[in-house]
């Protein structure tokens, strides 16, 4: 496999960890997703130490999750942040953790997930996201969770009202007062 035979190219386990990446960056941009999550990987795991490790773990979950492998890609993406719990891709593997969790059907999971990120980072430009994500899994779990699912989205509303997502919160919000027969806070909404 050429992809394979370019880590021969390599002298020192940098090198060689170096090669792997960036073979796995060239599938990936042929979508080639399967073959540069395994191409991720391996720098990864053959060479924990290298200086692309860490990169190499995050890009083999964003494989994962653009080949519609989420059970690989969250239990990828939890991999990453416990082996590189200071990793320079903290906010976007906590997020894209959360959500290829939703995205496996791991709704309770992907509920605490994202409502912690939402938590830990409420500066971060992907908090917006994190709560609809929530809210989005607190619906699937079940009627157990409306109350949790209305709070989510008020604090969007109420937190991020320049946030691209804020109307669909609002609609949300109003859908689901109207939907338990909340018809006044539904039509505040509107």
């Amino acid at each position: 496999d050429a992809f394979s035979g370019a880590e021969a190219l390599g002298q020192t386990d940098d090198e060689k960890s170096n090669t792997l990446f960036l073979a796995g960056d060239t599938a990936f941009l042929m979508d080639s997703f399967a073959d540069a999550s395994t191409l991720y990987g391996r720098a990864a795991d053959q060479y924990p130490k290298s200086a692309s490790a860490e990169a190499a773990r995050f890009h083999q979950a964003r494989s994962f999750g653009n080949a519609k492998l989420y059970s690989s890609a969250a239990e990828t993406y939890g991999r990453l942040v416990k082996d590189f719990p200071n990793t320079q891709f903290i906010e976007d593997a906590a997020l894209e953790w959360g959500v290829a969790l939703r995205n496996a059907g791991m709704n309770d999971q992907a509920l605490k997930c994202l409502h912690s990120f939402a938590t830990s980072y409420p500066t971060s430009s992907h908090a917006p996201r994190a709560l609809m994500e929530a809210y989005q899994a607190a619906m699937a779990i079940g009627p157990d969770h409306i109350s949790e699912a209305l709070e989510l989205l008020s604090r969007t509303i109420e937190n991020y009202p320049e946030s691209e997502l804020f109307p669909h919160a609002i609609h949300q919000r109003a859908f689901v007062n109207f939907s338990q027969g909340s018809y006044d806070d539904a039509v505040r909404d509107c």
